[in-house]
């Protein structure tokens, strides 16, 4: 497990073509700041592939609206980049923040990280 910022820590795993990527909070809900080390972790890990990244969030208990933002800016990174995300796993409370800001419109949400590793597919 790398961290990211004091209170916010990642882990990856290479699934075929994509990068699973699991976020694991240990403190406060302020994410602020986060993209930043985990996209130079990504573009690390990626070396020049198609960043296709799956964002595994089962451990998030608490969708803050930095979060909300750091998961825009990495999106729109990675989109810019010829690349995708893919969030996975979500908590109930989660999954309806972001259906009651219209972000599930923007971010693809997959039940599990095999959907959402195999939407890639289509």
């Amino acid at each position: 497990m790398d961290q990211l910022i004091p209170g916010w820590s990642v882990s990856f795993e290479q699934v075929g073509g994509w990068l699973c990527t699991r976020l694991h909070p240990a403190g406060s809900p302020d994410a602020a700041g986060m993209i930043d080390p985990l996209w130079r972790q990504v573009d690390a890990r990626c070396q020049g592939a198609a960043k296709q990244v799956v964002l595994e969030m089962n451990e998030v208990t608490f969708l803050s609206s930095s979060l909300m933002g750091e998961l825009v800016r990495l999106h729109k990174r990675l989109a810019v980049a010829g690349g995708a995300l893919h969030l996975a796993a979500l908590r109930p409370e989660c999954a309806e923040a972001l259906h009651i800001t219209r972000l599930d419109s923007v971010l693809p949400v997959f039940p599990g990280r095999d959907e959402a590793v195999h939407s890639f597919a289509r």
